[in-house]
């Protein structure tokens, strides 16, 4: 599913954000001209997914225009806004809109009242109870969460959970910060967060919910036998939900990002490593294909970590071992040594 920058501008400043790069740094929002070539490019099949991301998507002036776009838009089957929640109730509104409502889904990336300030976070628990309660569309919306440190107190999303009576969560557990995180060793930072890990999957299967990863799952060589056997039993508690925790690999699977000047990134994690436009490819699957070529092969030939150097799962392209962005200064070291030869 490639994704649509709608703006560099965002309402909060969250430790964690992975496109820091970009965020803030401008006010740059994507115009109507931009973002129709940019949803051509991506929408050159039927049924495409598109994400909207930012920034923070919703403080776009033009978000209306572009819901109602893609609601007639003959390619397009499913729209999942990525939004911090602060400005929901618009969307919620359209989504009463028989055309709208089918299409589009909201993934709520959930931050704490330490982070985003007691103020927001009743803001965010209001547009939330909007969307549950008074207009009922909930089953639109997803929360998600980043757990970015491991004294980050997380007891705020079992309230959220708990209040809105939901089962599943989406859970990202991001990396350090991407200019640095090339020179960190993916598995020993795993085994760094294991035990707080662990201790975030008890509380949450005491509270009847199972969480999914997005991105960033450790993989099965962290956990001793006893932790991963405790985990396939939590698992198997859950079989009517889909879930990705026990998956025995981590393969990073980027997708496109396009800025809002309609550069193109294999993900934010990757976005310092390479750049380039959407008009110099005929179509997305060419510009897939070239990111594919130009980072992740490369990628498996180098190790996340000393562990992984000689894994079978790496060497036979299964397992990445985390996020790409860990592999950030040994793909910059691999280009220097081919430009020599």
């Amino acid at each position: 599913m490639p994704n649509i920058m709608l703006t560099y501008r965002c309402n909060l400043r969250c430790p964690y954000c992975f496109a820091n790069e970009f965020v803030g740094r401008t006010d740059l929002d994507i115009s109507e001209e931009d973002f129709e070539e940019a949803l051509a490019f991506a929408t050159d099949r039927p049924k495409s997914q598109i994400g909207l991301i930012g920034g923070e998507p919703t403080v776009h002036p033009k978000l209306e225009t572009f819901l109602r776009r893609l609601s007639v838009h003959p390619n397009v089957a499913d729209v999942m806004l990525y939004t911090n929640g602060l400005r929901l109730e618009p969307v919620l509104q359209l989504c009463q809109d028989p055309t709208i409502q089918p299409m589009l889904r909201i993934l709520v990336n959930c931050n704490s009242p330490a982070v985003m300030g007691e103020r927001n976070f009743e803001a965010l628990k209001r547009s939330l109870d909007l969307a549950f309660g008074k207009y009922h569309v909930g089953q639109n919306v997803k929360l998600g969460l980043n757990l970015y440190s491991n004294d980050f107190d997380y007891g705020f999303i079992k309230e959220l959970l708990l209040r809105y009576d939901l089962r599943q969560l989406r859970i990202s557990l991001t990396v350090p910060d991407f200019s640095a995180c090339g020179r960190v060793d993916a598995v020993e930072n795993f085994k760094s967060r294991k035990e707080y890990l662990l201790g975030f999957y008890r509380e949450m299967d005491e509270i009847g919910v199972l969480p999914y990863y997005d991105c960033n799952q450790p993989p099965r060589c962290v956990f001793t036998d006893e932790e991963w056997l405790w985990l396939l039993k939590y698992r198997a508690r859950y079989r009517d939900l889909p879930t990705n925790i026990t998956e025995p690999v981590s393969r990073c699977a980027p997708v496109v990002d396009i800025l809002p000047d309609l550069r193109a990134v294999w993900c934010f994690g990757m976005s310092d490593f390479a750049k380039v436009s959407i008009r110099d490819f005929d179509s997305l699957e060419d510009l897939r294909g070239y990111f594919r070529n130009r980072v992740d092969a490369e990628a498996f030939r180098v190790s996340s970590g000393a562990e992984c150097r000689n894994c079978y799962d790496r060497q036979t392209g299964r397992c990445t071992g985390g996020c790409l962005g860990y592999k950030e200064g040994g793909l910059r070291k691999l280009d220097a040594l081919l430009e020599t030869l």
